[in-house]
């Protein structure tokens, strides 16, 4: 047999090497002031690559460690340690431009999320989740991630939080889901420009910008991505409406002898005239 799941099979001999190659170019990541708690990164990674089925901490700890390990450590790792994910993603995007050039590459705002049992995780609250297609109780992240000719990697993602969770009743948790205390409310429009700033701050390499309905209808989240220089190919509604010749805007002149006050608004002065873009 001369290839598994589409490699062949000096590839596959490889992988080992890769992915330990992987892991020490991110190691440092997960590190605090007093504790290197990256080998548990390692062997979350290999329970994610080898296990077959429910992937739990326990179950991951028994079968990369030890058959009587209770998965503490882990759990421990991913949900209480107090390593940071914006290194991690600066790294990506560091290695990415060191890689590849900017022409034919392009940058996707997007958004992730997933169902939960109960309003009690971080950020969850009943909310439209894309995923099911439906509003459900669940957390959201907004993310970003690059394309160029085949190859897709993750280079961004912050988790969601409704205006809800920062009023006094839900900040008295925050401790608990070590939720930042100076984190401020950010509609999924702030998210998604600031990912877009931290790209282009990082020197990741892309001309285009590509984004769902959701941020294409937003006016100001384009005119955000042009002001930054890039170009963009967003989804907009079938029913927006837009100029097929570009309308005089002004604000109009009163009539001599027309009562009432001035006008103060902008309003279209020409004849043009508008249409759904379907």
């Amino acid at each position: 047999m001369k290839n598994i799941w589409g490699l062949s099979i000096e590839i596959i001999d490889e992988l080992g090497n890769d992915l330990l190659s992987f892991y020490e170019e991110f190691k440092q990541c997960f590190t605090t002031k007093t504790r290197d708690v990256s080998h548990h990164g390692l062997t979350w990674l290999k329970g994610s690559l080898l296990m077959e089925g429910k992937r739990t901490y326990m179950e991951v700890s028994r079968k990369i460690i030890d058959p009587l390990d209770d998965g503490q450590n882990i759990q421990h790792f991913m949900s209480d340690s107090p390593w940071k994910s914006r290194p991690i993603f600066d790294e990506i995007q560091g290695q990415i431009g060191a890689r590849f050039p900017s022409s034919g590459s392009m940058l996707n705002i997007d958004e992730s999320g997933d169902e939960c049992s109960s309003t009690g995780k971080a950020g969850a609250q009943k909310q439209y989740i894309g995923r099911v297609g439906k509003t459900e109780v669940g957390q959201v992240g907004v993310v970003s991630s690059w394309y160029r000719d085949g190859v897709w990697a993750l280079t961004d993602a912050e988790l969601f939080l409704p205006e809800s969770w920062f009023r006094p009743e839900k900040k008295t948790t925050w401790e608990r889901l070590h939720i930042p205390a100076d984190r401020e409310f950010g509609r999924k429009i702030d998210l998604a420009q600031a990912q877009l700033d931290r790209a282009i701050e990082n020197q990741l390499p892309f001309e285009i910008v590509g984004a769902d309905t959701f941020y294409g209808r937003d006016g100001a989240f384009r005119d955000h991505i042009v002001k930054r220089g890039k170009r963009y190919m967003v989804s907009i509604p079938c029913d927006l409406l837009v100029w097929e010749e570009e309308p005089v805007i002004g604000i109009p002149e009163k009539v001599p002898g027309q009562r009432g006050p001035a006008y103060k608004h902008e309003r279209v002065l020409s004849a043009a005239t508008s249409i759904q873009v379907r």
